[in-house]
This record gives structure tokens, C-alpha cells and sequence, in this order.
């Protein structure tokens, strides 16, 4: 199987191009020199200016200046603005509540139980892995705890199993992977294979 690179796509579309630039098409009751640029459009283009950007209301840009604290405000007329103090009032916090129960404001800590959430430690230890057992009837019985990972040797391909608290769950299986196709034998369609194809 082969496949088309960006940069194959590229080159098979610039031999399209150069193909299809050596193609005039003509067109019912023209030649190719007929002149269809009128004097209307002419007079037309001739009286174009160049753009001025308007300076009415709405148009204007913000006022140089500026400081900190200093906010945007209404300039005197319409469209205008200056810089100006904010007299706004600061941000502050109106009330604390935890578990519905409110807090003073004045408080300087709020207390959040978080015992119904799991720590670091408890999802760094969700599997413990422990080694390697030549079959599964090597496996403890005794003396495991939920999260125990045991790499199983068995027929050399290896699986791994997990103790649930109550047995013994495997984790991996053998992946059969020989209907897939493998990379060495996608292959880029070349340049001179297009070269090929054009001629």
C-alpha cells in the first residue's frame, strides 16, 4: 500500500497546474483580444481617493495618557473620553459561608473539612507493584492488600494480575496483532512515480 505526503501532493499538483497553463478556453463572441475593461470603469477608477479614516463619534481612538488606577470616563461631548480616577469602591469579601453555616467577615481562616476527598498518597498507592511469579499458583494467598500488582511469567508472554481485596483480577491479555498492517509496508508515492503517471 502506498500513501500521498503534503509535500507529494505538492509536486503532483504543480505538474497539474503547469498542464492546465498551457490550456486557453474560448469563450462564444470573444477573442483574445477583445478589450472588455469599458471607460466608465476607467473614469470610475480614476476618481478613487485614498481612504481617510472618519474622526466623528464613534470613531475615535483612546486618548493618550493614562495612570494606574485610572479608568476610561466620559470625555464632555459625545464619542470622547479622558482619563480619569476610578471612584469605584474596592473589592471586598460580603460573607463566608461553609457548609451553609455562614462566617463572620472578619475572620482570617475558614476551615474545609475535606475527609470525603482522597489524598496524594492514596492515589499514588492505588497499585502497589510488587514483582514477578514464575504461574499463578505462585501467587500469595495470605497477606495481600487491595492494589497488590504481580507480573505473571507464565508461558514467557507475562500478564500482570491485581488483588481486589478478595482475588486475584488480571490487568493485561496478549494482543494478536498480526491482521494489522505494519509501518514498513506503507510506502510514499514518489515524484518520479507521478512523473510516471503524467506522461
Amino acid at each position: 500500500m502506498k500513501y500521498l505526503t503534503l509535500e507529494g501532493l505538492s509536486y503532483f499538483y504543480q505538474k497539474i497546474a503547469a498542464l492546465l497553463n498551457q490550456k486557453v478556453t474560448k469563450e462564444t463572441g470573444k477573442g483574445l483580444s477583445t478589450n472588455d475593461y469599458t471607460t466608465t470603469e476607467k473614469n470610475k477608477l480614476s476618481t478613487l481617493q485614498n481612504y481617510q479614516h472618519p474622526t466623528g463619534a464613534g470613531n475615535k481612538h483612546i486618548p493618550t495618557g493614562g495612570a494606574a488606577g485610572q479608568i476610561l470616563g466620559y470625555g464632555g461631548s459625545s464619542g470622547t473620553a479622558s482619563w480619569v480616577a476610578n471612584q469605584g469602591a474596592a473589592n471586598v469579601i460580603e460573607s463566608v459561608k461553609v457548609n451553609g453555616a455562614a462566617l463572620p467577615v472578619t475572620s482570617k481562616s475558614v476551615n474545609i473539612d475535606l475527609t470525603g476527598y482522597a489524598t496524594k498518597s492514596d492515589i499514588s498507592s492505588v497499585y502497589k507493584v510488587k514483582g514477578t511469579k514464575a504461574n499463578m499458583a505462585a501467587l500469595p494467598t495470605t497477606g495481600n492488600v487491595a492494589g497488590d500488582v504481580w507480573n505473571v511469567d507464565g508461558d514467557g508472554k507475562g500478564a500482570n494480575y491485581v488483588w481486589t481485596g478478595t482475588a486475584w483480577d488480571k490487568l493485561s491479555e496478549t494482543i494478536d496483532l498480526s491482521p494489522y498492517m505494519l509501518a514498513a509496508d506503507i510506502q510514499i508515492i514518489s515524484n518520479a512515480e507521478i512523473d510516471t503517471m503524467m506522461t
